[in-house]
């Protein structure tokens, strides 16, 4: 998880001064060589990687965004696509708690 924080730090970064503005557009870059399926798995390794601290809440909003932004990922079925947008911006759905996490593994 460490390289994946390294590689998308300055990306993260530029999400983050996207929030300091009012009325902003907040960058998302997506590399569409593939396409994913995100699936129930998938969701669960963003949330542990939360719940562990291995990934920060700008960082899963980031993430979050770009999986429902891209073109090329096929999300499994509307409830994932639901929970998945949740972890979106936070000034929309709340900051991220590790209970409100915990309760999408429940899900």
């Amino acid at each position: 998880m460490k390289e994946f924080r390294t590689k998308i730090h300055e990306e993260i970064e530029q999400y983050k001064s996207g929030f300091k503005e009012v009325g902003r557009n907040i960058p998302v870059f997506r590399n569409e060589d593939a396409e994913l399926n995100f699936g129930e798995n998938e969701l669960k390794i963003l949330c542990i990687a939360y719940i562990r601290d291995e990934l920060d809440e700008i960082e899963v909003n980031y993430i979050a965004d770009a999986l429902l932004l891209s073109n090329r990922v096929i999300i499994e079925n509307e409830n994932i696509a639901d929970r998945l947008g949740y972890l979106t911006d936070p000034e929309i759905n709340g900051h991220l708690t590790k209970n409100i996490v915990q309760d999408f593994l429940r899900q």
